[in-house]
């Protein structure tokens, strides 16, 4: 990074270029493997470590003059309030409510089930001594389900196969949390390949079952 930005602040029209050069052909890697690596089952750890990285990197590259308008920082000075009718708010109450909890013969608040997700961590953490939680990897684990090739290739393919499509998105969401993930993304781009791999394996066991669960599939 220091480098980058040094030859980007350079006086020296060669070293700006040079600057620009890296970020493109890095920009160029990043988007040619992500493309090629759903169609090629590429097996090259470090190919994928470099396009993580890669991924990570381009998004904390300082930004050049890129011929754009600079305002400044704005100071709000005015505020308009704007009346556009008026609206009853109240709360009604239709029909005998109860709390939960509080009828005849129930007991108190019952814990909420634990998600497959949740479960799926639990057995990872027994197996890896930690103590992550659901919370740790639900943003890059949600989005990566919400991905419209992975949710269909778990209509048509086992748990296996469907692997091939979810682990790479999976690991790309990962990078783009990377900040969020904290001690998991450390560990999970760390040079222990186990853990990878038994994380990889827990969160496309449970986006499997969960996605053809919602698609009303009744095998799992």
């Amino acid at each position: 990074m220091a480098r980058f930005t040094a030859l980007q602040d350079s006086d020296d029209e060669d070293d700006q270029q040079t600057a620009e050069d890296f970020r493109a052909d890095l920009n160029d890697y990043v988007r040619k493997y992500g493309f090629l690596v759903q169609i090629v089952p590429y097996r090259d750890a470090e190919l994928e470590r470099l396009h993580l990285y890669g991924r990570y990197l381009l998004n904390r590259l300082p930004r050049g003059g890129d011929g754009g308008v600079d305002i400044g920082e704005i100071e709000l000075s005015h505020l308009r309030v704007e009346k556009t009718g008026e609206y009853d708010m109240a709360l009604t109450v239709e029909g005998p409510t109860t709390m939960p909890g509080f009828a005849d013969g129930a007991g108190g608040a019952q814990e909420p089930e634990k998600s497959l997700l949740s479960e799926l961590i639990d057995k990872f953490n027994e197996c890896f001594g930690t103590d992550f939680t659901e919370q740790d990897v639900i943003r890059p684990f949600e989005e990566a389900m919400a991905d419209p090739k992975v949710r269909a290739a778990a209509v048509v393919n086992g748990e296996e196969n469907f692997g091939l499509v979810f682990d790479p998105v999976f690991a790309d969401k990962m990078a783009d949390h990377f900040d969020s993930v904290a001690d998991m993304g450390r560990q999970y781009f760390g040079p222990d390949k186990g853990f990878k791999s038994s994380l990889d394996r827990s969160a496309r066991k449970a986006a499997w079952r969960m996605i053809r669960r919602e698609e009303g599939l009744d095998d799992v």
